[in-house]
């Protein structure tokens, strides 16, 4: 087993100049099993680039990049049963990329505590994989895109604050999405294309829009709640068994299901 963790870009003092903690780079590569990779990042350092790349089986990779803006997180993990995680605290403009190919593994990324402006970008290959974005705590105007290919995925992401954007795409059987955003102006589309595949959106607040797409699959189901004033909200099913649940309350709210085969169910209630 090998391991290496890297502090770079830490200000020790409260009087340290930001010369000394930012522009850096951290550059780790392991190939084998059971490696442990991590690389930290903090202290009002701006402009810091981290990159993991793991090819094997078992690994670990942990990047933190906090108090600062414009760092960049990039992860890549080849193998069965490794696990990345990424924490970007009160970031502005910082991006956080992970990819995994493979079979059983895990992704978890974080941005929160009144960040901004932040991306976040996972791409999963295999069967049996887990993935996990959160955009929360006075989070506003971030953007998460999740695709994940293969069979038995799950997908999670939490957005709490204004203006933030989600994009989700699942090809494959089994899969589950989990999308919570709390806030005003939110938007989330996603697509789904396989067998038994489960989406719920809740949404709270003014002015958000979600709309999905479930194609030329079977026994897949979608549920949508929205609460708060004109949300709107687009679902489209093709296949067989499919149903689409979905709930609005307040005013001037839109929803629309299109559903291509049979036995489809679609119940929208508005109030």
């Amino acid at each position: 087993m090998t391991k290496i963790k890297l502090a770079a870009a830490i200000a020790l003092l409260a009087g340290s100049t930001q010369a000394l903690a930012d522009n850096n780079t951290a550059d780790q590569m392991q190939i084998g099993e059971a490696n442990y990779a991590e690389v930290t990042q903090v202290t009002e350092a701006t402009n810091n680039d981290a990159y993991q790349w793991q090819e094997g089986d078992n690994n670990q990779a942990y990047a933190d990049q906090s108090y600062a803006d414009g760092n960049y997180i990039d992860q890549t993990q080849l193998g069965d049963r490794n696990r990345s995680e990424t924490s970007q605290s009160t970031q502005v403009g910082s991006e956080a990329m992970s990819y995994q190919d493979g079979e059983g593994n895990s992704s978890t990324i974080h941005q929160w505590n009144s960040g901004s402006y932040n991306s976040a970008y996972a791409v999963q290959f295999g069967s049996e994989n887990m993935l996990h974005i959160d955009q929360y705590s006075g989070s506003n105007f971030n953007y998460a895109d999740m695709y994940q290919d293969g069979t038995d995925n799950l997908t999670n992401l939490v957005q709490t604050g204004d203006f933030n954007t989600t994009d989700f795409a699942q090809y494959g059987e089994a899969n589950l999405v989990n999308i919570d955003q709390n806030g005003s102006s939110n938007y989330t589309f996603g697509y789904s294309d396989g067998v038994a595949n489960t989406v719920d959106i809740d949404q709270s607040g003014e002015l958000n829009l979600a709309e999905v797409h479930q194609d030329y699959g079977s026994g897949n189901l979608i549920t949508i709640a929205q609460s708060g004033f004109e949300h709107s909200a687009h679902v489209g099913q093709g296949g067989y068994d499919n149903a689409a649940y979905i709930n609005q309350t307040s005013a001037l709210n839109m929803a629309s299901v299109e559903q291509v085969g049979s036995n489809n169910l679609a119940t929208i209630s508005q109030n």
